[in-house]
């Protein structure tokens, strides 16, 4: 126990550092181990109890998705953390079988926003993951990030991360949702492909940034003369999965109602266009976590 305490201590004040100078901490590093190779990361908001060479082996699962063209219900398969809660952002490879292909795919936590993924496969192979993962302003929140590999024979697992875990506590200007911090991991491997060696880089930047929490969410529609068509007033996260504006409707003004921790308006606009897909909202869970909810506009 005294162990852990120095170690989130360490951690804490490194971050501290990092959140006054501006600067970014990186965790880089050549890993020699050509069994396996690092695909991404698994952040935890508790301390993961494991020992160094610990290994916690995810579980081929069942996913679905809605085919926006069809309507119907994919399914397709997905390396799941079941026992250990957190937010995976990590790229395996999918193994081949009688039906298909090898194929190279993503798997980033619905609590991530501004997703990016890049994947090069080549001379040497190198993977991009960058995520921002949106809390509660003034909330106190703790991360711990865990190097995720996967194996020869495509199974996947994680082990406890060296590096440092974060330890945030907002306390900056309460008129103002900014600060937070990231953290990213770059590193480079040798693994063995096809009987050959070659270089395996991997990228990995999870960044923290405090929101005040949504209290309403109210959708206007507009006609061209900038006349209200419909007003509908929504709990944040209750927003449909599809909307169809109503005859005439030229734009539409997405109001999110917040408040700081002053208690001042923050109240913020989002216009949307007939160039834009879908309007983007965000709800609190319960444990502090802003997640981003997406309605799909079909424009009459």
């Amino acid at each position: 126990m005294k162990n852990k305490q120095i170690f989130a201590l360490c951690c804490a004040i490194i971050l501290i550092i990092q959140m006054l100078t501006g600067c970014q901490l990186a965790i880089t590093g050549t890993e020699p181990n050509v069994h396996s190779k690092e695909i991404g990361a698994f952040v935890t908001m508790e301390y993961l109890d494991l020992s160094g060479n610990e290994k916690v082996f995810a579980e081929l699962g069942i996913r679905t998705y809605k085919d926006k063209e069809t309507g119907k219900l994919i399914e397709y398969e997905e390396y799941i953390f079941k026992d250990i809660e957190g937010f995976a952002i990590y790229a395996p490879m999918m193994p081949a079988t009688e039906e298909r292909d090898e194929y190279a795919y993503s798997t980033i936590d619905e609590a991530f926003t501004d997703r990016h993924t890049g994947f090069g496969y080549g001379a040497e192979n190198s993977i991009i993951l960058r995520g921002t993962v949106n809390f509660l302003h003034g909330r106190e929140i703790t991360g711990w990030l865990h190097p995720v590999y996967q194996n020869a024979d495509g199974s996947v697992y994680l082990m406890r991360g060296g590096g440092p875990g974060m330890s945030m506590s907002y306390g900056g200007e309460p008129g103002r949702e900014s600060g937070g911090g990231s953290i990213f991991t770059d590193t480079t491997s040798s693994i063995i492909e096809n009987g050959k060696p070659k270089s395996h880089k991997i990228s990995v930047t999870v960044s923290f940034s405090p929101m005040y929490a949504p209290e309403k969410i109210v959708i206007l529609q507009m006609d061209k003369d900038y006349n209200l068509i419909l007003r509908a007033e929504y709990e944040p996260g209750t927003l449909p999965e599809e909307l169809t504006p109503e005859e005439g409707t030229e734009y539409m003004i997405a109001e999110i109602q917040k408040h700081n921790v002053s208690g001042e308006d923050k109240t913020t606009l989002e216009v949307y266009g007939r160039g834009d897909e879908a309007i983007e909202t965000f709800y609190a869970r319960a444990d502090g976590i802003c997640v981003m909810q997406h309605t799909e506009i079909n424009w009459m």
